[in-house]
């Protein structure tokens, strides 16, 4: 045991009065020092850089050429420096490394390419045509510029044990701007899976190259550069950070960014001579005439020089293809045969890891006055000196240059008038005018009556607003540069400017040059830049509003007025008019008036996202209600004195995922981050404190090894200067060794964050100095224990810095492995390289304080606002709690500095976890017992509480909102309604009654709206109702939100999470209904595991098969195998879109019956047991697998069929012990005159309204009732059947005849509803969303209405369902009522012959019926060439639908097409989504009459992805070649 005891040990008050920067000699650090162990840590060796560079010539730059290229560089000014050096790596055209890698190898033996990240196994042949197996691993820039998350970590932590079990030599290719820093990532512990994988590279027992192949920055690159040997290509770059961020860090030296690449040399030839690299690689993949034979070359001289160090002999002499002897073992038994060594050859063997643990230590630089090194001497020690001042840039420009030339470039590019259709029409009513008077005469602000005044004015307005937009973050400059250009430019008249363009085409800045139009854009301008810094100050300002919210739930008038005027007094400093400013609400009114201002908010708030990256987006959409809304209320309040309401009521939001929870969560942070500011500006936790806190006696080591300024960085040298006169240690930790006060003395070492100085930045030095801790702690067998708090690693110490990362990451490994123990507590800002590096280091006992911040980087270099729920260790203990890698987090203990911080944390967000744990308990547990998992107690199980529903959200859109609304009125129930953007104008948000309310989700699309489970939630708290009712779609049959519901003791109207769990895995309710005696369909009973498993259930069952997904529906991830041939392509593809559409590829299999009904069984079951079978129904009409006509069932079946149903269905009700309404669907094989379940549907379906009005009872009143906990038995046992009831749905669907086939084309449809007439009739109920006025957007189900038609039996109910039909009037949005028509009108329907197969058997049978099918109202997207423009030499495609676009497949995926490129043929275009389906946009459905010969060149592309747009609008431009 190493003794600290006696002389040489300090106590705390003695550490305290000596300066720790002093040099403790004395005999047990001495004899620490000496110690020997097997366990070889220290190293120093250092890298030479050019002195002893071993690769030039051959395919690297020799040195002559490196030390010209060296000089150039360093003559370069910032500008060109950046442009040289920079610009290579940033071209869009530069090839991916994959692309290098295809043309480089011999043979391609293996290839799985994982969006940005590729794996490879290929072959690699000498000059003697011997072939070598190498692994490679490539990051992508193609896809998500080569940015990787946890899984492509993890991924390929996995694949080199795979390659290192084959003894494959590893070669990886570094192309990325860095780790995956955003959210999401934080969430799934970014920092510890790249931890992870650098401790796979460095552990790696077979030779490792990594080659810099574009742009390597920060903990993206380090992993795949801690390798054996690193090279760059010749345009590579390199360094801890990118540059921008560099420039964020070091704000207060006010470099630019380019000045920061330059200061810190991030070029191939720079690194080259700060020993960082190995070789510089003569290739660059932007050289047409380069060879890629050069970096095969590399890689094998590489390999080969490996080889020899490691063993003094040749491996690769002996190497084949198909047996590689890159193995420890190999080398080992090869150095023994002496016969074949020179003399100068003999040299003892190395391990290749610990040649690689050398080779990355030597890349550290650091100072200590007594500390010799073997080598560069000059290079590791130089003398601190003062900055001095940088020279001058000589292209340099003022900032007013600057501005004048950008200005001039935006008037130069602007957009053609053609592209702005709205504006494009406001020019077209000015010219409309007879008479254009020559003479201006307008005022602004008098009462306006001239018509064509107006017209100007409103174009002048248009122009501003789309100027704004341009503009944004600018807005500032660009309108001091457009007062100066209309000061030294002279006007025109109107009039004039109407006959010199007459028919010419148009952009937008010619306008500027009108003297009618400049004043009114100007002033426009200048409102609209006050109303931007309304906005910025509301930001500002955001904490103590969010207190007041908060407390509240609404803003005071005073406040809205307090922010108002300070908006107007910064607005008015900027060179905003005071007088225009004062007019500013009644300017905000008129723009509400003329209902522009919703929409330049909505598009504000988009723009705002990009300006404000690191603001919570929600937080956005609150400062936009603040312009749009309280605002023109307080316009109100003080014009006309109507009462002020502050609250937050919005009735657009945006595409905001998830927009309620969010807001809840974004408003606590910034309450809890004001907090945590707060603890550290009081700078309680210093080393000292620590030291203090937790030892009896301390003793500092190494307190002479300090942080180097390698890359004389401008003020770094001033830093550790500062903290040297200040009697402090200019290194980013302290390190040393003492006993704890409450641990009996126990001796440990101890490593602390400085957090004094550069914020506890990870230097050079501080790895070296852990290095050197944890070979003194290992020799005298005694634990070690870090306190960290770092700012991440020391980004302006150059790229070497990186390599501590992995040089840290190797000393703790081999620590840990030589037994080893130790424990690291985070606290404070704990962030990136320490955190990725040693933190969270598998190895490691991790534990944070209370209130930790750790996201992977800064927020300040983070282009993404984090959240604190993804950061903060109060948040993510819950998320790693119970993993089964328990080391990223043990636990959290409470902070030992700010006794009540965990008190005001929970009362700022009650949900946050109590923080239990102290820092003495867990010192005590940690130093008497083994780490291991801490036993936790179950969760207590909450029962379900039934009870009176008074209030009750109503989760649910279209047809079935009405449906539901209608119910709750019924049943004197208020209704709280949630609606997503698009319909908060709806039919159902119109039919709400007095005390109902609408609440608005936001979103688009489901995925941000409806799907949203925790905002529907914050919306259910907020509201205070008692119950939720899930509607039909959606969330209906998710078992966690009904257990989320559960938790929030809200009575969820439907089962229980544990029933719905059942019957929503298709294989799990397969194999209840098999434990309840159901009939079930032959098949694989269960999940199938893989392709071996389908073939057995094939030979078991035979063909045709069905293959389905476990979680599907809706007709999705389905496919049949008719032969069994076709078993492989069909299982996989549904596989693959099971995993796409459900999140899941679990798919099962069963045997595909040919002829079959599709049965339904209404049940009905309480809490106390009574089940009631409430009617049966006929659902066989379908097309594409989707329900399109449902009637009674049982005028089909006899009544030993219905009470066997009866029997299955309250069989497995019981089984499951269900409670609520239910489908249980049933397929009648025709053919073999039997019942086979298919599945449950644990809610109603759309069509139960047919059961309703046969069975005479309210299925909606009875889910109230039963959610109540009230009883059915007032039922009766067997519900008597009245009559015959029919629905048909009626969708939006276009529907023509293919022109070659003759086949049915049926496309989505959307549009505005001009002329509906919804008869009335007493047999008749119907469910519509379509009214005059109402639009049919593209981001739901096309379900228009429901049409629902009852009569005394099945012919009478059929035909007054005809003609109910064709009384029924919609049009503006074309619907299938044509195709409807006609199918009841078909001999086979009224008969009641039909199957499944109907619809596509009369469409096949009765093709010429097809004439009776009108055309289409608007055009389908059949003629998709209709929606060409031909521009002079350019085509512009216009969209041929409205939906929502993608330009790529999917996020991990390159876009479809981009500037620049060549295509033809059936090139895809887009992906366009509507109404669900995605559909492909490709050229040839444009240019149907061109050949594969015709090549067309992208010259624009719209930026598009996941955006909303209107038929017709531009999506790119090509031109002919």
């Amino acid at each position: 045991m190493f003794d600290i005891e006696g002389e040489a040990g300090l106590t705390p008050q003695d550490h305290k009065e000596n300066s720790i920067e002093k040099t403790t000699d004395n005999a047990s650090s001495d004899a620490v020092s000496d110690s020997t162990s097997d366990l070889t840590i220290r190293c120093d060796r250092k890298a030479l850089g050019i002195e002893t560079l071993n690769f030039a010539g051959g395919p690297f730059l020799d040195k002559d050429t490196l030390i010209q290229k060296l000089n150039v560089i360093k003559s370069l000014a910032n500008a060109t420096y950046a442009e040289q050096v920079l610009k290579p790596v940033d071209d869009i055209k530069r090839p991916s490394a994959l692309s290098l890698v295809h043309k480089m190898a011999d043979r391609i033996l293996k290839e799985e390419q994982l969006g940005p990240l590729c794996l490879l196994n290929i072959e690699l042949c000498d000059a003697q045509s011997a072939g070598y197996e190498v692994a490679v691993v490539v990051q992508n820039r193609s896809v998500r510029n080569g940015v990787w998350s946890p899984k492509h970590h993890n991924l390929v932590n996995t694949w080199l044990s795979e390659v290192s079990a084959k003894r494959l030599p590893v070669v990886t290719f570094i192309d990325t701007p860095g780790a995956d820093a955003g959210n999401q990532a934080n969430m799934e512990f970014q920092a510890g899976s790249i931890s992870k994988l650098i401790t796979g590279f460095t552990r790696l027992d077979v030779p490792s190259i990594g080659v810099i192949y574009g742009k390597g920055y920060s903990g993206g690159a380090i992993p795949l550069a801690a390798t054996n040997l690193l090279f760059a290509l010749k345009d590579g770059v390199f360094s801890t950070i990118q540059p921008q961020g560099l420039a964020a860090i070091a704000r207060r030296e006010n470099l630019s960014w380019q000045e920061c690449a330059q200061k810190v040399g991030i070029s191939a030839v720079e690194l080259v001579f700060d020993g960082v690299l190995d070789g510089v690689i003569d290739y660059s993949p932007l050289d047409a005439n380069a060879e890629p034979q050069r970096v095969k070359e590399a890689i094998l001289a590489g390999l080969m020089s490996l080889s020899q160090t490691t063993t003094s002999v040749d491996p690769l002499s002996e190497n084949t293809f198909a047996e590689n002897a890159f193995s420890e073992d190999a080398f080992l038994e090869k150095a023994g045969s002496e016969e074949t060594l020179t003399e100068g050859e003999k040299t003892d063997p190395i391990h290749i890891r610990d040649l690689r643990w050398q080779t990355l230590r030597s890349r550290l630089s650091f100072q200590e006055p007594h500390y010799e090194q073997t080598a560069s001497s000059d290079r590791i020690h130089i003398q601190i000196q003062p900055r001095q001042s940088s020279a001058i840039a000589q292209d340099n420009e003022s900032l007013q240059e600057q501005d004048s030339e950008r200005f001039a470039q935006w008037l130069s590019r602007s957009q053609p008038l053609r592209y702005h259709k709205g504006l494009e029409q406001l020019w077209k009513a000015v010219q409309s005018d007879d008479a254009v008077t020559s003479e201006y005469s307008g005022r602004i602000g008098q009462s306006i009556d001239d018509l064509q005044f107006q017209k100007i004015e409103a174009l002048s307005l248009g122009l501003a607003i789309e100027f704004f937009h341009q503009w944004q973050d600018q807005l500032g400059r660009y309108l001091n540069q457009f007062r100066a250009y209309l000061e030294e430019n002279e006007s025109i008249t109107l009039a004039a400017f109407l006959d010199d363009t007459a028919d010419a085409p148009l952009s937008l800045t010619d306008f500027v040059a009108v003297r009618e139009i400049q004043e009114l854009v100007l002033h426009h301008l200048e409102l609209l830049k006050l109303l931007d810094v309304n906005y910025d100050v509301f930001l500002t300002e955001i904490c103590s509003i969010a207190w007041e919210y908060s407390l509240k739930q609404t803003l005071s008038v005073e406040t809205v007025q307090k922010l108002l005027r300070s908006a107007q007094v910064i607005a008015t400093e900027q060179g905003i008019d005071r007088e225009r400013a004062q007019r500013f609400l009644n300017w905000l009114h008129h723009l509400n008036q003329q209902g522009h201002l919703e929409t330049l908010v909505a598009r504000m708030n988009d723009w705002k996202q990009r300006q404000f990256p690191q603001t919570d987006s929600v937080l956005l959409v609150v400062a936009g209600y603040f312009i749009s809304t309280l605002l023109t209320r307080l316009y109100w309040h003080q014009v006309r004195g109507i009462p002020f309401s502050g609250a937050f009521q919005p009735t657009r939001i945006g595409r905001q995922k998830n927009f309620w929870h969010r807001l809840t969560q974004a408003s606590r942070n910034v309450r809890i981050q004001q907090l945590l500011d707060e603890t550290k500006s009081q700078r309680m936790i210093t080393p000292t404190a620590w030291i203090e806190l937790l030892f009896e006696s301390f003793q500092p080591l190494d307190q002479d090894l300090v942080t180097k300024d390698p890359k004389v960085f401008p003020g770094f040298a001033k830093r550790i200067n500062q903290a040297l006169d200040n009697g402090g240690t200019p290194c980013g930790l302290i390190t040393g060794v003492g006993a704890l006060k409450q641990q009996l003395n126990t001796q440990v070492g101890l490593f602390v964050s400085n957090s004094d100085f550069q914020a506890g930045a990870f230097d050079m030095a501080s790895a070296e100095k852990l290095c050197r801790l944890l070979e003194r702690a290992s020799v005298a067998g005694i634990p070690v224990i870090g306190l960290v708090s770092s700012a991440g690693m020391q980004t302006k110490e150059g790229a070497s810095a990186l390599f501590s990362m992995a040089v840290v990451n190797e000393a703790i490994s081999r620590f840990t492995d030589a037994g080893g123990r130790m424990m690291i507590i985070g606290y404070g800002d704990c962030t990136g390289g320490a955190q990725a590096s040693f933190v969270t280091h598998s190895s490691v006992d991790t534990y944070y304080l209370s209130g930790t911040n750790l996201p992977f980087a800064g927020q300040v270099v983070v282009p993404e606002h984090l959240t604190l729920q993804a950061t903060l260790s109060n948040y993510l203990v819950e998320r790693t709690w119970g993993d089964k890698d328990r080391n990223v987090m043990r636990g959290l203990i409470r902070h030992p500095f700010f006794a009540g911080l965990d008190r005001r944390l929970q009362e700022i967000d009650p949900t946050l976890p109590l923080c239990e744990l102290t820092l003495n308990d867990v010192l005590d547990t940690w130093l008497t017992e083994n780490a291991g998992t801490q036993a936790t107690s179950l969760p207590e199980v909450k029962q379900k509480q039934y009870g009176k529903i008074k209030q009750l959200l109503i989760h649910a859109r279209g047809c079935t909102a009405l449906r539901l609304i209608e119910a709750a009125h019924t049943a004197n129930k208020q209704v709280v309604l949630v609606q997503s953007d698009p319909d908060m104008s709806s039919v159902a948000a119109d039919s709400l009654g007095a005390g109902d309310r609408l609440v608005c989700l936001g979103g688009q699309s489901s995925e941000e709206s409806y799907l949203n489970a925790h905002s529907v939630l914050r919306v259910a708290e907020l509201e205070g109702v008692d119950a939720l009712h899930p509607g039909i779609g959606f969330l209906s049959e998710n078992a966690d939100f009904a257990a989320a519901c559960l938790e929030k003791d809200l009575n969820f109207i439907g089962p229980d999470a544990s029933a719905i769990s059942r019957m929503g895995d298709k294989a799990q309710a397969i194999a209840t209904a098999k434990a309840a005696h159901v009939p079930t369909v032959p098949g694989s009973n269960g999940v199938v595991a893989n392709l071996a498993h389908a073939h057995q259930v094939m030979n078991d069952i035979g063909v045709p098969l069905l293959i389905k997904a476990s979680h599907g529906g809706g007709g999705k991830g389905i496919g049949t195998v008719q032969t069994p041939e076709e078993l492989e392509h069909v299982f996989l593809r549904v596989q693959q879109e099971a995993k796409s559409a459900f999140g899941c590829g679990d798919v099962y299999i069963e045997r595909l019956l040919q002829s079959v009904r599709h049965i339904e069984v209404q049940i009905l079951r309480d809490s106390l047991g009574s089940f009631r079978m409430m009617g049966v129904r006929d659902c066989s009409a379908q097309r594409n697998r989707q329900k399109i006509i449902e009637e009674s069932g049982e005028y089909v079946l006899t009544q030993d069929q219905i009470h066997a149903l009866k029997t299955w269905s309250e069989g497995l009700s019981q089984q499951i012990n269900y409670v609520g309404a239910g489908t249980l669907e049933f397929l009648f094989d025709l053919e073999r005159d039997c019942f086979y379940f298919m599945e449950m549907n644990t809610r109603l379906q759309v069509e139960h309204i047919v059961t309703e009005m046969t069975s005479g009872v309210d299925l909606v009143e009875q889910q109230f009732r039963i959610a109540e906990g009230l009883s059915i038995a007032d039922i009766p046992e067997d519900v008597s059947q009245n009559g015959h009831a029919i629905e048909v749905r009626v969708n939006a669907e276009s529907i023509s005849k293919d022109e070659q086939s003759g086949e049915l084309v049926v496309t989505p449809a959307t549009g505005t509803f001009k002329q509906v007439h919804i008869p009335s009739k007493p047999y008749a109920r119907v469910l519509s969303v379509a009214a005059k006025g109402k639009e049919m957007t593209p981001f739901y189900d096309n379900l228009v209405a429901q049409v629902v038609v009852h009569g005394k039996d099945r012919a009478e109910a059929v035909a007054r369902l005809s003609e109910y039909l064709d009384e029924m009037v919609i049009s503006g949005v074309d619907t299938n009522l044509p195709l409807i028509k006609v199918l009841l009108k078909s001999e086979d329907f009224i008969k009641g012959d039909i199957s499944t197969a109907f619809v596509e058997q009369w469409v096949s049978d009765h093709g010429e019926s097809l004439s009776e099918v009108p055309q289409a109202q608007s055009e389908p997207m059949s003629r998709v060439s209709k929606f060409i423009e031909h521009d002079g030499s350019e085509f512009l495609l216009k969209l041929p639908s409205t939906g929502v676009v993608y330009a790529a497949p999917s996020p991990e995926n390159p876009p479809f097409v981009k500037p620049g490129d060549v295509i033809s043929g059936n090139q895809t275009l887009l992906l366009l989504e509507v109404m669900k389906m995605f559909m492909p946009i490709t050229l040839s459905q444009f240019f149907k009459n061109s050949s594969s010969e015709d090549k067309y060149q992208v010259m624009h592309c719209r930026d598009l992805d996941g955006q909303y747009l209107q038929q017709g609008e531009v999506i790119l431009t090509l031109k002919q070649l």
